[in-house]
């Protein structure tokens, strides 16, 4: 070995790759909580032991088993919200129609300005 390389160090770069699973996302909106039974969840979890559920040296996992028991108590004492109607319209509503109020709005848009204008000029005048 020369002494260049002896008197020089190299710096050595790790990178560990931990594959994760990923969580089920608790998806919120298909509740609703205006509805829920809050004495009774309150009671649910009072059963519940907790530093067992939430015993695991990953916050990660602890979060996963908290939502996993969050999640079932809402099942049980939450009301599901209902889906809204894909088809808001009347089920006689058709293009036509669409078509005559888009025109009826615009000629009402019409008049409103022509009255507008009217109304300026008529107070300009006096």
């Amino acid at each position: 070995m020369d002494e260049k390389s002896v008197r020089s160090h190299y710096g050595i770069q790790f990178k560990f790759y931990w594959p994760t699973a990923r969580s089920t996302i608790f998806y919120t909106r298909k509740f609703s909580w205006k509805y829920g039974y809050y004495v009774a969840i309150s009671k649910h979890f009072n059963t519940i032991d907790w530093h067992s559920a939430l015993n695991n040296r990953l916050t990660q996992d602890s979060y996963t088993s908290f939502l996993g028991t969050f999640g079932a108590a809402a099942d049980l004492f939450v009301k599901r919200r209902l889906p809204r109607p894909t088809q808001v319209k009347p089920p006689w509503w058709n293009q036509q129609i669409s078509s005559l109020m888009r025109r009826k709005w615009r000629l009402f848009i019409r008049k409103r300005i022509k009255r507008d204008d009217d109304q300026l000029a008529r107070n300009r005048a006096a």
